[in-house]
């Protein structure tokens, strides 16, 4: 596996900062366990890929196309899907939060889409989901405590039992 130290994130990294213009498509990817910390995948099209239990710190998936990916089981805290398209995607059991100290570090979901959906017991504690579209998305048994729900219309969501939902005051 490769991490954000070895040469393979680093070469990546430089690729993809000397040919922005460039949009891999990697749709279908099989990436499951892949350690992808601190991987540039801004803009890229991953739709179908799976990234089942895959380490996902610090990666920047912003514009990314992870329609009907599979991310279930995978580490996403500190990871930015600012306005992904994640529709359809299976994101049960993500873990997006991690407390180590006095450091949380969160998942970003800004503005993504996130149209059906399916984050069934993932951890989404003090996420950034502001202005996100949940149409029908599924959040059952989701940890959502203090998570940032700024123009999120939460009654669009298609199944919301069990969610623990705690907004800071």
């Amino acid at each position: 596996m490769l991490t954000s130290k070895e040469p393979g994130i680093i070469v990546w990294n430089q690729f993809r900062s000397h040919n922005s213009n460039k949009l891999p498509d990697l749709s279908g990817a099989n990436l499951k366990g892949a350690n992808l910390s601190s991987a540039n995948l801004s803009s890229i099209i991953l739709c179908g890929a799976n990234l089942q239990g895959a380490f996902l710190r610090y990666t920047n998936f912003m514009n990314a196309n992870l329609e009907g990916a599979n991310l279930s089981q995978a580490s996403t805290y500190d990871a930015c899907f600012i306005k992904a398209n994640l529709s359809q995607a299976n994101l049960r059991c993500i873990k997006g939060y991690s407390s180590s100290g006095r450091n949380s570090h969160i998942t970003n979901f800004e503005y993504a889409n996130l149209t059906c959906a399916d984050f069934e017991s993932a951890n989404l504690e003090q996420a950034n989901l502001k202005n996100a579209n949940v149409t029908d998305a599924i959040f059952v048994n989701t940890k959502l405590e203090f998570a940032q729900l700024n123009g999120v219309k939460l009654y669009l969501a298609l199944d919301l039992r069990g969610a623990s939902i705690s907004i800071l005051e």
